[in-house]
């Protein structure tokens, strides 16, 4: 029972305390050596093969370098914990139960790398901007190429 208050309070705090970060600040991003081939702001959608609630803003940016292909995700949510179900679903579907446990301090940050279906997948979140990002490519080198951009452009 404790807890489950302890949990209530974090959440509480962490969404009264949460900056206002929009998706729409992203929308423009337009890393240097990418062609972007897609870009739209929608609600719901997928990533890879995961269903995304059809509430949740969804920016999807898709872009190709050197004839390697990108996928870059973002999603916003207004609740914490709504963004934790999400995040360890997705975790436990494309990696293990184990980094599903591990792969997060639940309410604070987040951090996931794999390789699914032939594709380099990073994904990360913070709680501060209630936003998951996902990185997805052909090629290592260019995902975490896209990841540190898009962290910089921030």
């Amino acid at each position: 029972m404790i807890k489950l208050k302890l949990i209530f309070i974090i959440t509480a705090i962490i969404s009264v305390s949460s900056f206002a970060v929009n998706l729409n600040d992203y929308i423009d991003f337009l890393p240097p050596g990418y062609n972007i081939t897609q870009r739209e702001i929608s609600e719901g959608g997928t990533i890879l093969e995961t269903e995304i609630d059809k509430e949740i803003p969804h920016l999807f940016i898709k872009l190709d370098k050197n004839n390697e292909n990108y996928e870059i995700h973002m999603l916003r949510y207004k609740n914490a914990t709504k963004l934790m179900e999400f995040w360890y679903d997705f975790v436990n579907f494309y990696g293990s139960g184990f980094e599903s446990a591990v792969s997060a301090i639940p309410y604070i940050y987040g951090r996931f790398n794999t390789v699914y279906d032939y594709k380099v997948i990073n994904s990360w979140f913070n709680t501060n901007e209630m936003i998951i990002s996902f990185v997805t490519g052909t090629e290592k080198s260019g995902v975490d190429d896209l990841k540190f951009k898009l962290n910089k452009y921030r």
